[in-house]
């Protein structure tokens, strides 16, 4: 089943550019410069271009990198638009037969392009391809997950130690490397250029940041597309930006971004059943757990958020 040729009728041989890499700059010199370098590195023996895709930088990376980098195309926005609508924006711009989108703080450490090229030629329905991440100091970062149901919600709500431990292991693997997965992390994702435009396929902009990438996931897997994790490790990510309710920031976008992948591809009575959910637990940690007065903000935050969702 996944050992045909691509359907794709990609030109392997004629391509003038192979790779497109889109990667989104937001007052970030130091990642960024690292991230660009390790693309000269290790993606030298192939035709490539760079975008990188300035969400209104109130510092000056984005003229230090233009300045740095003259060869890669920048896109400069007037205004930060989030992360998926500056994706499509390179995704528009791209000329490459692949797109890879990294976050600017991932590194390359490894020359991963030839697997690139070889996993696409060999599985015919394979949409979306990731590669094992790592964590600064070496350690394997979580690089995979499954797609939202409300048991495991519930679980991620009560028991988020145990969640953030569990492995998909158990997912079909293709051989010892790959592994089918329901989504990957957006620090490292490659898809090609023409499954996109054939599907008429982008980021949902409603996503202003964290759950794009799963719901990108989700809507190819409904065109019968699967996601591979390729468990070698392609290189360093410095962000994880987990769910963690220490983080307001991060926790409420992440919680929102949720509440509306559920209603878009769920439905309303799955979706009420979470709210539903969501208002008894959050009401339980505000009033009976004695939270510090961040956590009691964050807390109302959600409820709040819950009950416009209604």
């Amino acid at each position: 089943m996944f050992q045909k040729e691509s359907n794709l009728s990609l030109d392997w041989n004629n391509q003038k550019i192979r790779f497109t890499f889109v990667i989104i700059n937001y007052n970030s010199f130091d990642y960024t410069n690292k991230c660009l370098n390790s693309i000269k590195l290790f993606c030298r023996n192939h035709n490539y271009e760079i975008i990188v895709i300035d969400n209104a930088s109130m510092d000056d990376s984005a003229s230090k990198l233009a300045a740095k980098f003259t060869d890669v195309i920048f896109i400069k926005n007037k205004e930060n638009y989030g992360f998926a609508r500056a994706c499509n924006q390179g995704i528009d711009r791209a000329s490459g037969e692949f797109i890879i989108f990294l976050n600017n703080d991932f590194e390359f450490t490894t020359d991963i392009f030839d697997r690139i090229i070889d996993k696409f030629q060999r599985y015919e329905n394979l949409g979306l391809l990731g590669f094992q991440l790592l964590n600064p100091d070496g350690t394997v970062q979580k690089t995979d997950f499954k797609f939202p149901t409300i048991p495991r919600r519930i679980l991620q709500l009560t028991i988020v130690p145990f969640m953030r431990k569990h492995s998909s292991a158990k997912l079909p693997s293709l051989n010892a490397k790959d592994r089918i997965v329901d989504y990957i992390k957006g620090a490292l994702m490659i898809i090609p250029a023409k499954l996109l435009n054939q599907l008429q396929l982008r980021f949902d902009e409603n996503y202003f940041m964290y759950h794009e990438e799963m719901d990108l996931a989700f809507q190819l897997r409904k065109q019968g597309k699967i996601c591979i994790l390729d468990t070698t490790p392609a290189g360093i990510h410095h962000g994880q930006h987990a769910e963690d309710v220490h983080n307001e920031r991060v926790f409420l976008w992440r919680n929102q971004n949720y509440l509306f992948f559920l209603k878009k591809n769920y439905g309303k009575l799955k979706l009420l059943i979470l709210i539903v959910f969501n208002l008894i637990v959050f009401s339980l940690k505000l009033f009976l757990f004695f939270p510090n007065r961040s956590l009691r903000h964050t807390y109302l935050t959600v409820i709040i958020m819950n009950l416009k969702a209604l």
